[in-house]
């Protein structure tokens, strides 16, 4: 995925997030893939960026998304060797990533744990990563 797409969807999914779609969180699924087809390099700027944004127009405290957004790059980028993706336990890893994500977001920053909207993504995230998308071995995605 590349940078400005991240960039476009996280405006995309977080302007809309409020008013139109239910509150759950797209953004981890797409800081998940973005930081499975990027390195941490190639994905820092975009994720700092996206961060902010999130922060700005949830009017929450500045940097704690980016911070969250970036730790979760460098840990998917040091186990990226560790986890064989095609396999059911690399979707229970992918599935774990989002779940662990949203709930250090929803606490750090809403301050609360949000049952419902976390398991309605985690619903949204098996069925993107089973059906619709799967990370390949060299670092690029492939769509189904």
């Amino acid at each position: 995925m590349r940078s400005r797409l991240f960039v476009i969807l996280s405006l995309v999914f977080a302007l809309l997030q409020g008013p139109i779609l239910p509150s759950i969180f797209f953004e981890e699924i797409l800081v998940v893939i973005f930081s499975l087809s990027n390195s941490v390099s190639k994905s820092a700027l975009p994720l700092f960026l996206a961060g902010l944004f999130l922060d700005l127009l949830q009017n929450q405290k500045l940097g704690v998304t980016s911070i969250i957004f970036l730790s979760t790059a460098v840990f998917i980028h040091y186990s990226k060797s560790q986890v064989r993706y095609q396999t059911t336990g690399g979707l229970v890893y992918l599935l774990f990533s989002v779940f662990a994500l949203e709930m250090l977001r929803s606490k750090l920053v809403f301050a609360s744990n949000l049952e419902l909207p976390i398991l309605g993504s985690l619903v949204f995230s098996f069925l993107v990563f089973y059906f619709a998308w799967q990370p390949q071995t060299e670092g690029g995605i492939r769509i189904k």
